[in-house]
């Protein structure tokens, strides 16, 4: 059984599915989601979108509450040739400023292959962590969040086949196109006093 709000619980089990969707205005081939509620937590078994404009996500997870401050664990792959449908999954897991940083590396994102998981602590903290392919990218990403939804800690870490073409995606262009690989480590910490402290390597 599992407490939905505070004056209800639930328990059992939900099967969604359905064909020919749209998500954040891009098509959505197929969805389907199963889950059951037992003994005091949610159990999802299957969470998988086919065909999101060329992307197809598997997951499933765990859940002890579904409510703020949510309580649980989400793992997925990820993988398909256009990398268009990361924008909209990315801006629900993560935010809008990670989906923003989604958004401008697309020209050179795909195909995508990522593993990933969202969780969210009992204290309301959340983490992202992801790793893989997109395009001429690998790398990995894990962000941590405070429950009020401020970023406390983020670590970037990317490699790519040509490092100036990338660059010139995110907007840090000057750099000529072709000139070989590049490597990028960022590591982003909140401060006591407010504002970050950036570390970076190029």
């Amino acid at each position: 059984r599992l407490t939905l709000a505070s004056d209800m619980a639930f328990a059992g089990d939900i099967a969604i599915t359905g064909r020919n969707l749209t998500l954040s205005g891009l098509p959505l081939g197929s969805l389907a989601v199963a889950a059951s509620g037992r003994e005091g937590a949610w159990t999802l078994s299957r969470l998988q979108l086919d065909d999101l404009a060329g992307l197809r996500l598997d997951g499933k997870g765990q859940f002890a509450r579904l409510v703020e401050p949510v309580a649980g664990r989400v793992d997925v792959a990820i993988s398909g040739a256009r990398a268009d449908g990361l924008v909209p999954v990315t801006r629900i897991v993560s935010g809008a400023e990670a989906a923003d940083i989604i958004q401008r590396l697309l020209p050179v994102a795909a195909p995508v292959k990522l593993n990933a998981y969202a969780e969210w602590a009992d204290g309301g903290q959340r983490t992202l962590r992801a790793e893989g392919q997109l395009g001429q990218i690998s790398g990995s990403l894990a962000v941590l969040r405070s429950a009020q939804g401020a970023p406390e800690s983020a670590d970037i870490s990317l490699a790519a086949t040509d490092g100036a073409r990338v660059l010139d995606a995110i907007g840090l262009g000057g750099l000529k196109p072709g000139q070989g690989a590049g490597r990028l480590d960022i590591s982003v910490r909140g401060a006591e006093t407010g504002g970050s402290t950036l570390e970076g390597r190029l």
